[in-house]
């Protein structure tokens, strides 16, 4: 019996020591903030009333059964109703115990669900199917992944859902927040100390949840400030293999889900914000770290289905889905040079983005488009990265596909004629958004960066599609 005990005891200890382990890097006894700290109290004092309560019950259990065991020889027990004063003192005091805890818990309750009076740097965070986006409003900063924040300093975050339920989770720094599709909730939290903490999806979302995570960067408010600063600034210029890494970019449709500052075509929102990802630390929402070499990020340009199974890039990206548009070894290496080259030039002043001009022309002024060149037009269609959204058969991909456009434009639209109804949907992709095809996905800038000429050229050689 004794032996039991022991060995039995030894093993309580081990599974206790290694459950409350520091070394984690999503350890919650490890807290770094003052939100987590805050909780951290309370499972203590939560742990050592059930750990008192534990040992009482377990002790009298034991001493019970070694002081009243059965005895050879021994006459059986005379039987008894029961004592009714035991029956209400183990009555009152669990609920004694429970009145105790309820009294911080409810403290604790009130005190961590609304941000401190004073100032604080405000983040919304949308979660997507699988990455995280992190915008700062009063900054003027949309990133995705890795969300900066400055020590010391109070961090309230609006929490949307851009498909899905999903939970925020950084143990270090908060306990978990859901995230609810049409509706935000909000967390806020405190750095205490400079650091990396590591965060994740907490609540089940799809086949990649466990491969939806995130890094918080806490830093000193001047580097903080700096960082921010910094990220407005223009990226250097692309020279070299990056240069046509950028060209690729384009080419090869991920302008369709990417946003780059520095590209006028590149404001896709259905992939992550890929601005200044040369000064990231991870790759594909916190699966891979961005080594010195881009190994890494070949890998997951290469084949993001073996990095991360069921991401939407592998799904609806069409260099991974049409053999005419796969890219060579060549291409991922300049793709990689390209994407780890994007950092603050910090010769260059920060520009603070404005909202993107939307041309307003109402219907009965859209211009005829003049007769263009189809051959310049088919450059364009490639060169702009249109063919990542649009086939030009009949196949649907993000867009509508392409072939018998004229036919379909003509007289769909009273006294617009097909070439016009082409000149408005590229100058102004929402003006008519195709049933059952998403809007604000095309980006709307092309009647800033092309000339008439480049959109005639264009109209000529879409009518052109049969």
């Amino acid at each position: 019996m004794r032996t039991v005990f022991l060995y039995g005891g030894l093993l309580a200890l081990l599974l206790l020591s290694f459950g409350c382990s520091t070394d984690s890097p999503q350890s919650t006894f490890d807290a770094a903030g003052y939100v987590a700290k805050s909780q951290l109290t309370l499972f203590w004092i939560i742990f050592g009333a059930a750990a008192f309560v534990f040992v009482v019950v377990e002790g009298l259990l034991l001493y019970t059964v070694i002081r009243y065991r059965w005895k050879k020889g021994q006459a059986e027990p005379a039987q008894i109703h029961g004592n009714h004063k035991l029956e209400l003192l183990w009555t009152l005091a669990p609920a004694i115990v429970l009145a105790v805890i309820a009294v911080p818990t409810v403290m604790s309750i009130f005190e961590l669900s609304t941000p401190p009076d004073e100032e604080r740097l405000e983040i919304t965070v949308v979660g997507h199917q699988w990455f995280w986006e992190f915008e700062y409003p009063d900054l003027g900063i949309k990133t995705s992944n890795e969300l900066h924040i400055p020590t010391g300093k109070v961090v309230n975050l609006t929490l949307n859902s851009n498909d899905v339920l999903h939970s925020f989770w950084v143990p270090k720094l908060a306990g978990k927040q859901d995230i609810i599709p049409n509706r935000s909730n909000e967390l806020w939290l405190i750095a205490d100390e400079p650091g990396v903490y590591f965060g994740q999806c907490a609540e089940f979302c799809g086949i990649a949840h466990a491969k939806m995570r995130f890094r918080v960067i806490a830093e000193s408010p001047d580097e903080f400030d700096k960082w921010a600063k910094d990220f407005l600034r223009p990226s250097v210029a692309p020279k070299g293999m990056a240069s046509q890494g950028a060209k690729l970019f384009n080419e090869k449709g991920c302008i369709a889900c990417h946003t780059i500052q520095d590209n006028p075509i590149a404001r896709g929102n259905i992939g992550p914000s890929l601005t200044h990802f040369g000064l990231r630390n991870t790759i594909a929402a916190g699966i891979l770290e961005k080594d010195e070499f881009g190994e890494n990020l070949t890998k997951w340009l290469t084949n993001p289905e073996e990095v991360k199974p069921g991401n939407i890039m592998s799904r609806d990206g069409i260099i991974y889905n049409d053999t005419k548009m796969t890219m060579t070894n060549k291409d991922v290496a300049a793709l990689v040079i390209y994407l780890g080259s994007l950092k603050p030039d910090i010769n260059k002043e920060p520009i603070i983005p404005g909202s993107s001009s939307v041309p307003s022309i109402a219907l009965g002024e859209v211009p005829e488009p003049e007769s263009g060149n189809k051959v310049n037009g088919e450059a364009l269609f490639s060169s702009l990265g249109c063919s990542a959204c649009h086939s030009i058969g009949t196949d649907a991909l993000i867009g509508p596909g392409m072939s018998g456009l004229a036919d379909r434009a003509s007289g769909r639209v009273e006294d617009l004629s097909a070439g016009q109804y082409i000149y408005q949907s590229i100058i102004d992709p929402s003006a008519f958004v195709v049933s059952d095809f998403p809007d604000n996905v095309m980006p709307q800038v092309f009647a800033d960066m092309l000339t008439d000429e480049e959109i005639n050229d264009l109209v000529e050689y879409l009518k052109s599609l049969k």
